[in-house]
């Protein structure tokens, strides 16, 4: 967790008359495989002194030692104790937003559907997805994408350096293995197709 310096919160004028400040709960990419909470503290420092708020950078089990789901229950997990320990963590719970990238994206995308329909929880206030990782119906368990796959980004840059298919092949494979049927009708996707209020 980062707190902002007292003239960082100041210059910022968030804080309530309570002393509470708006949190920002991170969550760092890596196909669910590599990455951790040093991944993103850079720029979790520089958003703490810049925007004034908290910021709690969640760390989750990673694959293939905790496959799916368990990155998603422990980054839903620590959602839940960012609001339930607001109080402590002199979080203002009306003021709460989560952000992720790549991977983290997709738990974001994910937290913020199970956030909508949690009771009692109150809405967070921003979502951003950082090129988040949202449909691997089509990601293949081996080889590359074949000319009907379609999203055409994932042929023309079937060999960026930053991240070609077989690299997103590999994640996938530690993440979800080889044999995805059942991966689709987990909790989380039946949460994310319930309709909103």
């Amino acid at each position: 967790m980062y707190y902002p310096t007292e003239e960082a919160a100041a210059l910022a004028k968030l804080k309530t008359a309570d002393g509470k400040l708006p949190a920002h709960v991170n969550y760092y990419g890596g196909g669910f495989v590599i990455g951790g909470l040093q991944s993103d503290e850079s720029w979790c420092r520089q958003v703490c002194q810049i925007g004034g708020c908290i910021i709690v950078n969640v760390d989750y089990r990673l694959a293939p030692e905790f496959p799916h789901p368990i990155p998603l229950t422990d980054s839903w997990t620590a959602l839940k104790w960012v609001f339930a320990s607001s109080e402590k963590l002199g979080i203002d719970a009306l003021r709460v937003s989560i952000s992720g990238l790549s991977a983290g994206g997709q738990l974001a995308a994910v937290l913020a559907l199970l956030a909508r329909d949690e009771p009692g929880m109150p809405e967070l206030t921003l979502k951003t997805l950082i090129v988040p990782l949202v449909d691997t119906r089509y990601i293949p368990t081996e080889g590359s994408c074949d000319k009907y796959f379609p999203y055409r980004s994932y042929i023309e840059n079937g060999f960026a350096p930053c991240l070609p298919v077989a690299r997103l092949v590999w994640f996938f494979n530690l993440w979800l293995g080889k044999d995805v049927g059942e991966c689709y009708y987990d909790f989380s996707l039946h949460m994310a197709l319930k309709p909103g209020p």
